[in-house]
């Protein structure tokens, strides 16, 4: 038989807080034994609502996913990456982490675990294995959404699990039917459009003031770990900490990180001006892309010097550069590094000429500024 998650019914901030008594030859049932262990659970729900609060306690970070594919466990670039790197589309990696949810369930995520974005999301129970977790018995059709935000958020489910044989009421024969035997706790990690206003700054501050009110009862389940921005599947930014909620001591109080946005720089067009580059000239190279602005270093392969880059509102670069005298003719290679160590290369962005007897006489020239340089006399 097939696990199954349930969900919590609403919130349980009203719920009745009563156990059972016992005394001798009392008959004791499913029921009794069962209201006793809700009993405890909503204690230990009301304790940490009312005294901790809710949010993200520690970790569960959203972040990229590298490629290849394949491997048990998905294979994470929270921003320490280098070199060049290439990422799954319509996929981010929700880390291991600790979340206390509005109604006052610990989520413990024990590992990464990948979420396609196309989806609803991804539900998980403790000892699952790692990864992406794929439905034996239906698999969601993917929807692509608009380019835009999406939110990742988790919230609280438990899982019946173990199942057993249960003896027949009758007299009949039928020994067939099944019960589980066990509840086992799990999480639903899901895909929102839009960010709670439970999550927006104002609800609950540091402050002196009357005595404060008992925290309200959230209607929805969800605590949102990262704001993902896509652009027709391709993630373009990760942001963990604009719609995330921390959770200090207290129950009304609460802060926010202030960590950079995780962004995904690229590169959409090189041109470069002249085409074809005669060795001992210089020429020009126009850089299109997105998030362009952190650039460390440019390279155009060898006997090709990078004498200026300037990079112009994140989505432009000109960069200036002289090739050498020496230089053989053919075909080099960009090469961007960025700040964090992130590498982007794009081939053949430049094309060195090769070179006459004539050019030789005449010299080097520079890069066209809308006239072509005259060949000097010897």
């Amino acid at each position: 038989m097939k696990d199954q998650l349930k969900e919590h019914s609403a919130c349980h901030c009203s719920s009745t807080l009563e156990r059972p008594r016992y005394f001798p030859r009392k008959l004791i049932t499913d029921a009794e034994m069962s209201l006793e262990q809700e009993y405890f659970l909503q204690r230990w729900r009301l304790h940490n609502r009312m005294l901790h609060g809710w949010g993200v306690v520690c970790g569960a970070k959203v972040c990229l996913v590298l490629e290849p594919a394949g491997s048990e466990e998905p294979l994470a670039d929270c921003g320490e990456a280098e070199g060049e790197v290439r990422y799954k589309r319509w996929k981010v990696v929700v880390m291991p982490g600790y979340i206390l949810g509005p109604y006052g369930d610990e989520i413990l995520i024990d590992c990464p675990r990948e979420v396609d974005l196309r989806t609803r999301g991804v539900q998980s129970k403790a000892g699952d294995p790692c990864g992406q977790i794929v439905d034996p018995w239906c698999n969601e059709v993917p929807t692509e959404h608009e380019s835009g935000p999406l939110y990742v958020a988790v919230k609280y489910k438990q899982a019946k699990t173990r199942p057993v044989r249960v003896q027949p009421t009758g007299c009949g024969c039928d020994d067939t039917q099944c019960e589980y035997s066990h509840w086992r706790d799990g999480y639903e990690i899901g895909i929102l459009k839009e960010c709670p206003v439970s999550h927006i700054p104002g609800n609950g501050s540091v402050e002196v003031g009357p005595v404060p009110a008992c925290p309200r009862c959230e209607e929805s389940p969800w605590v949102v770990l990262a704001k993902v921005v896509h652009d027709a599947g391709n993630v373009e930014s990760i942001d963990n900490c604009e719609c995330r909620r921390l959770v200090n001591t207290f129950g009304s109080f609460w802060s926010r990180c202030t960590e950079e946005p995780l962004i995904q720089p690229q590169v959409t067009c090189v041109n470069s001006s002249p085409p074809s580059v005669l060795p001992n000239s210089q020429g020009q190279l126009t850089i299109e892309g997105k998030h362009l602005s952190n650039i460390d270093n440019v390279r155009l392969g060898t006997e090709v010097t990078v004498d200026t880059v300037n990079a112009t509102g994140g989505s432009s670069v000109n960069v200036s550069f002289t090739v050498s005298i020496n230089a053989a003719a053919g075909p080099r290679d960009l090469e961007i590094e960025f700040e964090d160590g992130r590498i982007i290369r794009w081939p053949q962005a430049i094309q060195v000429a090769q070179q006459t007897t004539e050019q030789v006489k005449a010299g080097p020239s520079k890069a066209p500024k809308g006239k072509k340089s005259k060949p000097r006399r010897s």
